[in-house]
């Protein structure tokens, strides 16, 4: 064996550190890769490497350095570069991850992954024009890929170009085995374009009723007049419910329990100002919530007095909504859910009986689509919930003043 000749020999060491890697064995893989290097430092393709098995050891720190001396020590090494911008990306540095596919699309300006994840990676800073214009090139380079053209017909959908969106939404959608929901996203851009039939067509082909596919049903019904089909989806009267949380036990009164509800949320860690993907503008939000302690807990049983069997075989996911004045939220449903619900911990005193501003909006404009509909407005009253379909668009209407608390929650099928 060489290593018995030369046990510091670069080639020998680098080669068990491939098959150290391929045996699932990062940690070896990571002592092999840099034993060659101390042996040869000038080894880009080792460099490459060793990022390759310090990001699958959870290392993407380590990672990043290693790609960047990779892609130094070679005028052509794209690859570094492009795994470079996935580790960054792994560290929330977005900004830097876009500077690195910069660099690599110069030196592979053909390659159609580098245009796509500098597209996302773009899309990820708020840039969607410039988003647009990579995953365009991406959808160029590799018009068969249905995640490039999902990708760029949702971007477009969201720079308000839905005429432009619909062929590679309808390019997406050809692939079933591709579950990027560009199906539903096909159905937007072409309502968007006011061709509500084909929508209908488009969600008919689809033929799946998840969430998103049944809200846009509804959307697509009411452009072509259809109420009595919407009806039989969704009717406000038997679907919506307004109900009184019980009193949980070891609490004196019921604004105990709200404020207490209330508190517990504020001082999530993770709360974010206008969270990105919530929707939120003027507001905060925190991430789901599944493991259910404390008030939370004492929340779910509150939930299980009230329901009962209802909830037999599912489990509560909540999160909780902070809105200042302004605040409101973009017309959402929730996917891979079937009932969804808010309870109103905390109604500022702007929120009044004759002006809607504050109050709940369901079933209402789809977001990004206009179709002049009123839906069913609700003022939030404090410690009651409203339940109804995730399938509904629903959204809280531009808060006046003051700051709204609500505990918002869905029902997921237990584990």
């Amino acid at each position: 064996m060489v290593l018995q000749s030369d046990p510091e020999h670069a080639q020998a060491l680098h080669l068990i550190g491939l098959l150290s890697g391929r045996r699932g064995q990062p940690a070896e893989a990571i002592r092999y890769f840099q034993r060659s290097l101390d042996a040869n430092p000038v080894q880009p393709r080792g460099l490459l490497e060793l990022g390759n098995a310090l990001m699958a050891a959870g290392m993407p720190e380590g990672a990043a350095d290693a790609y960047r001396r990779s892609a130094a020590l070679t005028a052509d090494n794209a690859t570094a570069l492009y795994n470079l911008s996935l580790a960054l990306l792994r560290l929330d540095k977005p900004e830097e991850a876009v500077d690195a596919l910069d660099d690599a699309v110069e030196r592979a300006p053909l390659d159609w992954q580098l245009r796509y994840t500098l597209g996302n990676a773009l899309y990820r800073l708020g840039d969607l024009q410039a988003a647009a214009e990579e995953l365009a090139e991406s959808h160029r380079l590799n018009p068969a890929h249905p995640a490039v053209a999902n990708n760029l017909g949702r971007v477009l959908l969201e720079l308000g170009r839905a005429d432009e969106a619909i062929e590679p939404l309808r390019s997406a959608s050809l692939d079933p085995s591709a579950n990027y929901g560009s199906q539903a996203a096909l159905a937007q851009a072409l309502l968007r374009s006011g061709r509500a039939e084909d929508a209908l067509g488009a969600l008919d082909d689809l033929g799946r009723g998840g969430v998103e596919e049944v809200a846009w049903r509804l959307a697509a019904l009411h452009a072509l007049g259809r109420g009595d089909q919407r009806r039989e989806i969704f009717d406000a009267d038997r679907d919506v419910r307004r109900l009184r949380l019980p009193l949980a036990e070891g609490y004196g009164d019921m604004a105990a329990f709200l404020a207490v509800l209330a508190d517990t949320l504020r001082s999530h860690p993770d709360r974010d100002w206008e969270r990105p993907g919530s929707g939120n503008h003027q507001g905060s939000q925190t991430p789901p919530v599944s493991q259910l302690q404390g008030s939370l807990a004492d929340f779910a049983v509150a939930m299980h007095e009230l329901l009962g069997e209802e909830l037999q075989g599912q489990r509560l996911v909540c999160w909780g909504t902070f809105l200042e004045t302004g605040g409101h939220q973009d017309a959402h449903v929730h996917e891979d859910t079937s009932l969804s619900g808010v309870l109103f911990l905390q109604v500022p005193a702007s929120v009044g009986p004759d002006d809607p501003a504050g109050w709940l909006e369901l079933d209402g404009n789809p977001p990004g689509l206009d179709q002049g509909r009123v839906g069913l407005r609700i003022r939030p009253v404090e410690g009651e919930l409203v339940l109804f379909p995730s399938a509904v668009f629903h959204r809280p209407l531009p808060l006046a003043a003051g700051e709204r608390v609500s505990l918002s929650f869905v029902l997921v099928p237990s584990d």
